[in-house]
């Protein structure tokens, strides 16, 4: 209700309900219970199309590449947080909390974040792009219109 009658909603979405099964074991949480239910791309438009809106263009990404990577540095962010006695990240904000002095180790441990959030975001929507399959763990980027009455 708080969009204009012609006004555009754009979104991202993952896709996991037509990813073929054998990707499962990769995925490391479904985010329970935040995440109750997965959807088709035909499901979103359909919910898309009883709420008053048009699917105008919808862009799948694979995150395939994306998953194997995330494991290998969750699991050596886990190592290293134990050697520098910096706190794991674990999808939290590893951001160093103000109780604690910058030091060159959590400016290393900030770098070392901005690098990998590049290197994500690089496997996700570039690479992403080329790769998908829509067997594949995938997000999605939905752009929409809300119809005039």
């Amino acid at each position: 209700t708080l969009l204009q009658d012609d006004g555009y909603v754009i979104f991202e979405t993952g896709n996991l309900a037509e990813m073929a099964p054998k990707y499962y074991r990769w995925i490391k949480s479904f985010q329970y219970p935040d995440h109750l239910f997965f959807f088709t791309i035909e499901n979103l438009k359909e919910i898309l199309a009883r709420s008053g809106f048009e699917a105008l263009k919808i862009y799948r990404y694979s995150i395939l590449l994306e998953l194997w990577p995330e494991k290998l540095v969750m699991g050596a962010q886990k190592h290293l947080a134990r050697a520098t006695d910096q706190p794991a990240d674990n999808n939290k904000n590893p951001a160093t909390p103000a109780s604690y002095p910058a030091t060159p180790r959590s400016k290393m441990w900030a770098w070392l974040k901005h690098v990998y959030q590049y290197f994500m975001y690089l496997f996700r929507y570039k690479v992403g792009a080329v790769i998908k399959s829509q067997q594949h763990p995938q997000t999605l980027i939905v752009v929409a219109h809300k119809r005039t009455r």
